[in-house]
């Protein structure tokens, strides 16, 4: 088990526990709980297909909650590659505009192989993670609230309701940003 400052890395290994639930003794090794997921109101768990496209290394939109520390967990058999920004709301250094819009200098693109996955730490920017060499899938724990917000959007577009404030890139660099992540070799 891993702690970062974009998220908690969720993986095979087992975080220690002292928890102490006796019906599977032996056969059931009870890891300690993820203090770092966080959410308001109804929890949602879905799944997601990820195809490649022809312009998925374009980062178009980037996205914060404030109040949820999202869940994901590749669950198909390729990686997914995840473009991650450190949170701007609480940093000293940034006036309140820049406090409002990710940081490219602090964006990475990180590779999460199939059976791992992260919890985002509160205000980390993310967009939905790529496909890195083929069709893949995961799973996600997500608040209602964040998942009915996107629902209800029309079109694309950004937005401030639900938890989810969500920016267009192309909206404040006239330059687009491309995940690096190269793909690998089939």
């Amino acid at each position: 088990y891993q702690r970062r400052v974009h998220g908690e890395v969720v993986s095979p290994v087992i975080k220690s526990s002292t928890l102490g639930i006796p019906f599977y003794k032996g056969r059931v090794v009870e890891g300690a709980n993820f203090e770092s997921w966080n959410y308001t109101g109804k929890a949602v768990l879905r799944t997601a297909g990820i195809n490649p496209t022809d312009d998925d290394r374009e980062l178009k939109w980037m996205e914060r909650h404030m109040e949820l520390t999202q869940l994901f967990i590749v669950i198909g058999s390729e990686p997914l590659c995840f473009a991650l920004g450190l949170p701007t709301h609480n940093r000293d250094d940034l006036d309140e505009k820049a406090r409002q819009l990710p940081d490219p200098s602090t964006t990475k693109a990180f590779v999460i192989p199939p059976g791992y996955g992260i919890i985002l730490a509160r205000g980390v920017w993310h967009d939905f993670p790529f496909a890195y060499r083929g069709p893949s899938a995961l799973f996600t724990a997500n608040s209602d609230e964040v998942v009915t917000a996107l629902a209800s959007m029309k079109a694309p577009g950004p937005m401030d309701f639900g938890d989810c404030y969500k920016i267009r890139l192309a909206d404040f660099w006239s330059q687009g940003w491309l995940v690096d992540a190269p793909r690998p070799s089939a």
